[in-house]
């Protein structure tokens, strides 16, 4: 079982129990989800997800289902919802793909760091670990 699939089982199971919040089928927000993902290296960080089509896409590959799952948006240099980093994605450029340019993919750390060069950032290994509604 790839590392994607047991996560994914574990969500599922997670959100079935009602201990991944915001997960659970029909708890979309109007307002948006605060979504964690994890990388193949172990390191996080959060994205709101406004736009009802990605909250979905977000229940189902929470849920194990099958989407678009490389999520993809704009760095802007400001915090937002992603403590822990002095950048974050911008919400009114975010969405899920299938395929992605190799320029977008990094790490957090590298975005923090500077070595990473792109304005977009889409990392293949992101898995959505958590959610969360946003306040």
């Amino acid at each position: 079982m790839t590392r994607r699939a047991v996560v994914r089982s574990i969500a599922l199971a997670m959100a079935l129990t009602g201990l991944l919040g915001g997960c659970a089928a029909g708890s979309a927000s109007s307002t948006g989800q605060i979504v964690t993902f994890e990388l193949v290296d172990k390191s996080q960080y959060k994205v709101l997800v406004t736009d009802p089509a990605d909250q979905a896409i977000v229940q189902k590959l929470a849920a194990g289902k099958d989407a678009p799952n490389i999520p993809n948006g704009r760095i802007v240099h400001e915090t937002g919802v992603n403590t822990g980093w002095s950048w974050s994605i911008d919400p009114a450029d975010f969405h899920f793909v299938d395929v992605v340019e190799q320029a977008c993919n990094g790490t957090p750390a590298a975005i923090e760091n500077g070595t990473f060069k792109a304005d977009r950032f889409c990392p293949w290994s992101a898995i959505v670990v958590a959610t969360q509604p946003a306040p």
